[in-house]
């Protein structure tokens, strides 16, 4: 009987797997899976990496617009100090260098933001000026919508007037020419000489840009409206426009 129980013990063994042979069953399988996941995660990395090397790189699709509107939204943000080539590449996310393909260094990036602010503030200007005919209401609505764009855009404004424009640049001498056309529209100064023309502008300008400045500086500390004030030097300067268009009338 219990030679029979040995033969049954002996013929049941081989039907199951040793635990060595168990393990190294384990062990194998255990492989298999992870050669299986290492190959997929291969084709999935090597499938991103030829998506990240076709994406075109932030500096490669750069223009010199999207400079000058980061520059004008620095500027606006934080002053005129934050006009700068490596802050307007920082608010980019790109590198400097990267700047200097487009514009040539600070300099180069200040020129374009005053001019691209005096195009805005010229075609907002007429914009505001169009429907007006009477001289005196334009040079009231013109003014005040000089002092606004001031008050609006105070670091804009200043850069916008720092900038020595210069009548040889074929781009500046443009705006140069489209001021003078605004300044004989809205004060009816078709028929003054050249060098009358010039007078008024400088006067115009020196009164309002020197107003302007010294209300930014808070330097207007006596009880009376500057608003008020600023109405008076207005109609203060029709009056010395008057003076020289008759000057000029004389001499020619």
């Amino acid at each position: 009987m219990s030679r029979g129980k040995c033969q049954i013990g002996h013929a049941q063994s081989p039907s199951f797997l040793s635990k060595v042979n168990y393990i190294h069953f384990l062990v194998n399988y255990l492989n298999l899976i992870l050669r299986a996941v290492n190959s997929q995660f291969s084709i999935l990395n090597s499938q991103f990496s030829i998506k990240k090397m076709g994406r075109p790189l932030k500096e490669n699709s750069l223009t010199p617009q999207d400079v000058i509107t980061a520059a004008i939204d620095c500027l606006d943000r934080e002053g005129e100090s934050a006009l700068g080539v490596n802050r307007v590449a920082r608010s980019l996310g790109i590198k400097p260098p990267a700047i200097y393909k487009h514009l040539d260094g600070n300099a180069g990036l200040r020129r374009a933001v005053a001019l691209e602010i005096w195009h805005n503030y010229l075609t907002d200007y007429q914009r505001q000026t169009t429907d007006v005919t009477e001289p005196r209401a334009l040079l009231l609505i013109g003014a005040q919508a000089t002092r606004n764009f001031a008050h609006r855009y105070p670091a804009r404004y200043t850069v916008m007037m720092q900038y020595q424009l210069q009548p040889t640049d074929p781009e500046e001498a443009k705006i140069i020419y489209d001021s003078l056309q605004v300044l004989k529209k809205s004060l009816q100064l078709y028929e003054l000489s050249d060098d009358a023309l010039i007078d008024v502008m400088r006067m115009v300008n020196a009164a309002i840009y020197g107003f302007i400045i010294r209300e930014q500086s808070e330097l207007m500390t006596l009880h009376r409206d500057p608003a008020a004030s600023y109405e008076v030097m207005l109609d203060a300067l029709l009056v010395a426009i008057d003076y020289i268009r008759h000057s000029d009338n004389r001499s020619s």
